[in-house]
């Protein structure tokens, strides 16, 4: 199991950001250009993580959606939807651009 807030940063090491490492069911390029800008919002202060505990929380509804969706299979542990994954992320990036708080995950 890989434990990393929105499949990019662990919670437990601050300033540690992983991009590209996602297999998403479309295409790949594109998530890791979204990826970036992510990281590049949270290293400008655009984008504040949440607390570790909340970001251990997010990573723990991941794993469970992810065992529901596709299987409990080291296969699949970094699977996203290209669609999902990117309205979470670019969520969270136009969240912080209007000033309100980025979400912990969406449902």
């Amino acid at each position: 199991m890989v434990d990393l807030y929105r499949r990019i940063t662990p919670p437990n090491r601050p300033g540690l950001f992983f991009a590209g490492l996602v297999q998403p069911i479309g295409p790949t390029i594109p998530l890791v250009e979204i990826q970036a800008r992510w990281i590049a919002a949270v290293l400008t202060g655009k984008v504040a993580l949440p607390s570790p505990g909340d970001m251990a929380l997010e990573v723990r509804d991941f794993h469970q959606r992810k065992i529901s969706t596709w299987l409990n299979s080291a296969r699949y542990t970094l699977e996203v939807d290209f669609k999902d994954y990117a309205r979470d992320l670019n969520g969270d990036i136009a969240k912080a651009a209007s000033g309100r708080p980025a979400a912990m995950a969406s449902a």
